[in-house]
């Protein structure tokens, strides 16, 4: 299994597009840090067309897990929402609750 986030991500996003599923499927990704797992939470409704495509999403989450050294065990939650993409993560310490925020219209 990967050792850091970004890898982590990257094995993620292999999985799922493996499964046939898109970013418009997905409401949120949920993570047990303990055993490098993740479940799935879809959405009754896709996501709008012209959505940004899951292997973007993932991407542009892995680099800045990459640029800020975050370790498996700090992810918590990918929210997928209308207006913007969530990662939640724990700082180093698993005690704070660290958020990274996309806005979907600044997305290429």
């Amino acid at each position: 299994m990967a050792s850091d986030a970004a890898e982590f991500l990257n094995e993620v996003c292999e999985r799922l597009t493996g499964q046939g599923k898109t970013s418009r499927d997905l409401a949120a990704l949920k993570f047990d840090s303990e055993i490098e797992h993740f479940d799935v939470l879809v959405r009754e409704k896709p996501h709008v067309k012209g959505y940004p495509a899951l292997a973007d999403i993932l991407d542009e989450l892995s680099h800045a897990c990459a640029e800020h050294d975050v370790a498996v065990r700090q992810l918590r939650r990918i929210i997928f929402s209308e207006e913007e993409i969530t990662l939640e993560l724990v700082d180093v310490e698993s005690e704070q609750q660290v958020n990274i925020i996309y806005p979907i219209g600044q997305r290429p």
